[in-house]
């Protein structure tokens, strides 16, 4: 498996398990709470992507 796959997987798992329920609390009563829960699982996992991938990215430079 190579490193993007494993951030990618990591990321998603990340924001599913810890921080989704933590954001859902907030839009319990909003009338498109299906597409505000997709749009901010993306963003999430597009901002702790990029955040896994900066770390990987600095421990394997030289």
């Amino acid at each position: 498996m190579n490193q993007i796959t494993l951030i990618t997987l990591l990321s998603a798992a990340i924001v599913f398990f810890i921080l989704r329920p933590i954001y859902m609390k907030d839009i319990v009563d909003y009338k498109f709470k299906t597409l505000a829960d997709i749009l901010a699982f993306l963003f999430l996992s597009w901002v702790v992507g990029t955040v896994l991938g900066l770390l990987l990215a600095m421990n394997l430079a030289p």
